[in-house]
């Protein structure tokens, strides 16, 4: 597979392969903790699968920058990404105490599984990892889910897992309402970011989930350092 190498931009001079293993050490470090201290709940098989999941698309990433099995590596990278809203949206459930039953929740793991299944098993021509140097492409040229269609799905959870936790936030008690806004805190810290980016240069279009996913190493912070510790302390 040919590389494609670009020299760092002024917003992505600190997306390089030392900062995707540093970024994917941070969240393995953060699962493994949280695993040692609330594997025996459900929430917290949510948050470790979420950090896990942060750290395989940083993984895929980085073997993506170092031309092994570019191939394997970009399905990997997808899979784990597109897991993300759907356990996104199972969290918010569980910190609101609302019944994981209702359409949000059901058709986001439906789409996601979808995706999941078209990332696994589409041919192998279809598909255009390239490291950029200091972003990872992962290009799929496929009509079902390049571009505006995966970004709907993506970007569509995301925006609708903030309105429900704002909506849910309203009538929570105090703690369920702190911790609901702190998840809509964690999401804007790298998805605002994400979307600044994007506007500043449109050519990025490929690479946000790379970079997204550089940025949402805050996300991992307050889930693990906020959410967390926050949730143990409920009955």
């Amino acid at each position: 597979m040919n590389m494609q190498n670009k020299k760092p931009g002024i917003f992505f001079g600190c997306f390089s392969p030392a900062v995707m293993i540093a970024t994917f050490a941070i969240e393995i470090i953060f699962a493994v903790y949280t695993f040692a201290k609330h594997r025996d709940k459900f929430w917290g098989k949510i948050i470790i699968l979420i950090l896990i999941a942060l750290a395989i698309f940083q993984l895929a990433e980085y073997q993506v920058c170092g031309d092994v099995d570019q191939l394997m590596w970009a399905r990997v990278g997808y899979i784990a990404i597109t897991l993300l809203p759907p356990l996104g949206i199972t969290l918010s459930h569980i910190i609101a105490k609302k019944s994981l039953n209702t359409l949000l929740h059901k058709l986001s793991w439906v789409l996601a599984l979808i995706l999941i299944f078209i990332f696994g098993f589409m041919p192998v021509q279809q598909i255009a990892p390239v490291c950029g140097g200091n972003y990872v492409i992962f290009k799929y040229k496929y009509l079902l889910i390049n571009g505006f269609l995966y970004g709907a799905y993506y970007f569509g959870l995301l925006f609708a897992n903030v309105f429900i936790n704002y909506k849910w936030a309203k009538s929570a008690n105090k703690l369920t309402k702190r911790l609901l806004y702190a998840f809509i805190i964690g999401y804007t810290a790298f998805i605002v970011p994400t979307l600044v980016v994007n506007l500043a240069d449109p050519a990025t279009i490929y690479g946000i989930p790379s970079i997204m996913c550089g940025f949402a190493v805050s996300w991992a912070l307050v889930l693990t350092l906020y959410i967390r510790p926050n949730i143990a302390k409920r009955k």
